[in-house]
Order: C-alpha cells, then structure tokens, then sequence
C-alpha cells in the first residue's frame, strides 16, 4: 500500500496489455498529437535561439511556413518508408538539423561564452557537493565572511559615489558627465548600438531547404523522394511580393537557386558561405588506395559516404542523437567508424583535444539491457557524486549501437534493451543495479545508431518515444555506377601490381561483369517461403572483390 500523499504515473504507449479491471480502477489522461501542432515546437524553438540570430527568427518561422506544410503532406503520404516517423518527430528533425547546421555560423566569441559558461556551472555544481559535505560549523564561517565582504563592497561603492558627487559640484564637465551619463558612456535612456550578427535571408532560406530536405526526406526511399525533390522545386520557385506573409503565398524570405540535377537533389550539399548547391563527391576517377591495405581497411569515398559523413559530424557536434537507416551491406557502420572517429571528427577535437569515446554495443535478438548497461558503464569514469561522465573532462561518448532494432519483444511487448536507451535520453542517465533507488546520471553522452529498414529481416519498429530523440538519416541502396567504380577502383590498383601487362586493364572489365550479374540476380531471383536465403547485398560483390584481390597477381 502506497502512503498518503503518493501517487503512481505511468506513460503507458497503449493498453494492449491492460484488463478491464485495470482500465476501470485508474484515471486515463489521453493527448492526441494532432491537438498540439507542429507550430507550438517551432514556437518554443525560435524562443530558445542563441541572441546572434534573434534578428533572424522571422526569417526562420516564415522557412518553417512555408516548407513543412507541403512537405508533410508528402512525407507522411509516402506508401513506403524506410522508418516510420510522426508528424512531430518529422519536425523535430527539421529544427534539430537546422541547429546543427547554423552552429558553425556562430561567432566563436558565442562558442567561447558557452564553454565557459559551462566551466562555471561544473565549477558551481562542484562548489555545492563540497558545500553539502562541509560541518555546519564551516558553512557558517563562509557565509560570515561572504557577508562581511559584500558589506565592505557596499561601503566602497558608496565612498566612490560620494567623491564623485563632491567633483561633479567643483568640475561638472568631467567626472559629473560621465555619472549621468551611465557605465555604459551614454545618456540614461539611450539604448547602446550592440552589433548584431545576422545571416542573409537567402542563406537562411537555402539551410532552410537543405534541412527539410533530409529531415522530412531522408527517412523515405527512392520514390518517395523524388516527390520531395519535384516539391521543394516547386517551392523554392515562389517568390515573396514585399512583406506578404508566408500563409498567403508561402513564400521563402530568400531566393534559393537549386542546381540543375538529372538524378536527385540529395546529390547536392549547400555551402551557406558562397550560397551555392555543390555536389558531394567532384567528378573524375577516385583515388586507388594504398598497396598493401587490409581488404577491410580500404574505403572509397562515395557520394553516400560524405553526405552520410558530413550530416552525422554536423548532429554530434550540436549534440544531437542520430540514426543510421539502410539495408545490409551499405556501409553504416564503416561510416560512422570513418566519420566519428580520430581521422573524421572535427568539433570535439577543437574543444577537448581529444577524440570521442566510441562504445561499440551489436545489438541481437538475445541482448539483455544488463549487457547493455555493463559495458556502457564499465567506460565511464565518476565525476562527482551520482555523476559519471567519459575519461577526460569535455570529452564525449558516443554509444554506437548497431541494428538497433534487433531486440526480440518480450511477454507484454516491449523491448528492454530499447526501454533502457530511451531512459538514458530522456532522463540524462539510469539506476544502478548495486544499490536501488540511485540514479547514475550520465553526461557529455549521445547515441549514435544503425538499423536496417522497418519490415526487412528481424528489424522491428522503434518506440515511439525511443524515435523522437533520433534524426533518421535513410542511406539509399548503392547503384550500379557506385559500385563500378567503388570496386573498379580497388580491383585495378591490385592488377596493376601484376607482371603481365594483360592482366592491368581487366580490372574494370572484371567487376563490370560482376555488377552485371548481381544486379540481374537481385531482380529475377526473389526470396520466397521455400527460398528465403535469395537476399543479395552489395557484401556479394564486396565478397567477389575480396576474393580477386587476395590473388597475387
């Protein structure tokens, strides 16, 4: 029996697994999604930005106004998804990508306001857990002499005012001009002229559109997209008349010139500084990789890899949760192993000089959450009391959890593994095994995840509540041509060692036909009931590859 004044709370997702006695002995409070909008988060977004860009804010809702409407409409429309998302986690990926995308614009004078301002709240906090243990006796003397030193402060302010006031009645041209005139050098009521630091309307309008772009298409597959494509040309095609406000002619407050593309608008990046659309990888042959590297060592830049890459780096850095959704054999994992590591990452090696901890975790169908809990803490390193943090202070860990959606359900249908993650992003930590009842908070912390798309194989869907933290980053099957030249590249520098000169050219003609026949095996033999091994992934053709570099030539 719980004592009075107790109550219990639980966030049920539904009641699948409640009787009717229990539905009839508690209070039901049920919220729908569509009651509370997408433009109540944008609302407490905008309030929430950084000063430099308060000039900007308009800009910024008018963006919203006019691409999210649209581009929901067709997001949420799509039949096939590679995961399935929310109107409201849509959108919060679309402020959370436009964060990250804005962080680099911001002076470094505001990057360096924060970092010490966060110095100063560690500091404080450790001030007040020494504070909590001292004697009574000791917190007694400090705030004696805190007083006392506020008191002979006071004093001295008072002194300075009245020598002012004594040469302000003998000389009012100097130190008396300078009293009404304020600390500030200016007349009392005279606001000061702060510069501020603005971002040109166009720039906003094309992060604007390169955010929604991957955060309400980036979830999606290749048909689905396209639509995005062809709508955001669409949009980006309104011009604004004056000040018209965006709910009439939902126009962008900039001009945003998209590129000329034959294929997909995801091939392109938007460099904000020149307000220019480039492609992600340059034209031309890639650059054979080094004699003697591992098979598994080797990468080949692709397109996929650096817009992958370049999203991924951006998301860590404003500290942001990401999610890697693709099928079997795409690269995930390599990515966020090149991306996040020592050779990839840029911002946490500018702040803390030191790499981020990644944690590897594969998930299976058989994990429990204790493992998962286990090695996440046996990486960590106490702070202060209930805090644990990476091994070096500014550092940041980053728990990369593959197949995040491999976890078999339980009993009642939940996924404890899944539970136990959510806890940690939504609480900032969990509960200690060893002694119930205290909580193990857990700092400088993100998760990093990879799965394969919702329905294929063993992939379950993602709670809900586990889902609005992650930005669903969707990496599209590799094409033909990528492969080519991925494996092209790899095969031809090992021929090239060889002594005949007519084995040097048949690098190419070599793995040509082996994409041939892996793509025409991918079309006409499906998986059935009685052939469910009939699953082909560009490991086959990494696997061939493999193979023909591992012969001397």
């Amino acid at each position: 029996r719980l004592p009075e004044g107790i109550s219990l709370i639980f966030e049920a997702a539904d009641l699948a697994a409640a009787s009717p006695a229990t539905v009839s002995r508690t209070g039901m409070v049920f919220f729908e999604a569509e009651n509370l909008g997408w433009r109540a988060l944008v609302r407490s977004w905008l309030g929430r930005l950084p000063k430099v860009l308060a000039l900007n804010a308009p800009d910024l809702e008018r963006c919203a106004e006019a691409l999210l409407p649209p581009l929901l409409a067709v997001a949420l429309s799509a039949s096939k998804a590679l995961i399935s998302s929310s109107e409201l986690t849509l959108v919060t990926s679309f402020l959370a990508l436009i964060d990250a995308l804005l962080r680099p614009h911001l002076s470094a004078d505001e990057d360096a306001d924060a970092a010490a301002a966060a110095a100063a709240d560690e500091t404080a906090r450790e001030d007040e857990a020494a504070v909590e243990d001292a004697t009574s006796s000791a917190e007694s003397s400090l705030a004696s002499s805190r007083q006392q030193s506020r008191r002979a402060s006071r004093m001295d302010t008072l002194e300075r005012q009245n020598s002012l006031l004594t040469a302000a009645a003998s000389d009012p041209s100097t130190d008396a001009q300078a009293m009404r005139a304020g600390s500030s050098g200016l007349p009392f009521g005279t606001k000061p002229s702060v510069p501020q630091r603005l971002i040109a309307p166009n720039a906003i309008s094309g992060l604007a559109t390169f955010a929604a772009l991957w955060a309400l298409g980036g979830p999606l597959d290749a048909v689905a997209r396209a639509r995005v494509c062809a709508k955001l040309a669409e949009l980006c095609s309104v011009k604004s008349a004056g000040n018209t406000p965006p709910h009439i002619d939902g126009a962008l407050p900039g001009v945003v010139t998209l590129p000329a593309f034959d294929g997909s608008l995801f091939d392109f990046s938007f460099d904000a500084a020149r307000n220019e659309w480039t492609p992600w990888v340059p034209p031309g042959e890639p650059v054979p990789p080094t004699a003697g590297t591992p098979f598994a060592q080797i990468v080949i830049p692709t397109a996929e890899s650096a817009r992958i890459g370049y999203l991924l780096r951006a998301l860590c850095d404003a500290g942001t949760h990401a999610l890697l959704v693709g099928e079997s054999g795409v690269g995930k994992s390599t990515i966020v192993r090149q991306a996040l590591g020592p050779g990839g990452w840029g911002g946490a090696l500018g702040k803390s000089g030191r790499p981020p901890l990644q944690i590897a975790i594969p998930f299976s169908a058989r994990t429990p959450a204790t493992l998962l809990r286990a090695v996440v803490d046996s990486r960590m390193r106490k702070r202060r009391r209930g805090v644990y943090g990476p091994p070096h202070v500014g550092q940041r860990a980053l728990v990369c959890v593959d197949d995040l959606a491999g976890p078999a359900l339980e009993e009642f249908g939940a996924q404890p593994p899944l539970e136990l993650l959510r806890q940690l992003l939504d609480s900032g930590g969990w509960y200690s095994p060893s002694a119930p009842g205290e909580f193990r908070a857990l700092v400088d912390t993100q998760l990093v995840g990879t799965m394969r798309p919702e329905g294929t194989g063993a992939a379950q869907s993602l709670p809900p509540r586990l889902r609005r933290h992650l930005v669903a980053l969707g990496l599209a099957p590799a094409s033909a041509a990528d492969l080519e030249r991925v494996y092209g590249a790899i095969v031809s520098a090992h021929l090239t060692t060889g002594a005949l000169d007519e084995v040097h050219t048949l690098g190419a003609s070599v793995v040509r036909a082996t994409v041939a026949l892996f793509v025409a095996a991918r079309e006409a033999l499906l998986p059935t009931p009685t052939k469910p091994h009939y699953t082909f992934n560009a490991r086959d053709v990494a696997s061939v590859a493999e193979g023909v570099v591992g012969v001397p030539a």
